[in-house]
């Protein structure tokens, strides 16, 4: 601003608009890769919780493990350990798309008097 002068020059407001366009975008990034990070969470925290549930169910003995669709594919093993009576080893397989394939694994073993 020149002495003397009232108000702003169009150069001081175009400064300012750029400034301003500057920070609105990054906030709109930041904002977007958060959206992005608590979707993966999501689904990751489904995927556990159900893989968890699975593996519950396994232990458990009961052959009739209640099956989860929404967009999961969920496959299981159980095998006994030759030579250790009672010993199972499990493997929990959940799989989904999240804009790529993702999947989880949950491997294990667990006694049981039976």
């Amino acid at each position: 601003m020149i002495d003397g002068s009232r108000g702003s020059t169009t150069m001081e407001a175009l400064v300012a608009l750029g400034l301003l366009g500057i920070v609105s975008g990054s906030l709109l990034h930041t904002l977007a890769n958060s959206t992005g990070t608590r979707a993966t969470s999501a689904a990751w925290l489904h995927a556990t919780t159900v893989g968890a549930s699975i593996v519950e169910y396994l232990r458990a003995g009961t052959k009739d493990i209640p099956v989860v669709r929404d967009g999961f594919e969920q496959s299981w093993s159980t095998e006994p350990i030759p030579g250790h009576p009672g010993l199972t080893r499990y493997q929990v397989i959940i799989r989904w798309q999240s804009g790529r394939a993702e999947s989880l694994t949950l491997e294990g073993l667990f006694w049981s008097r039976s």
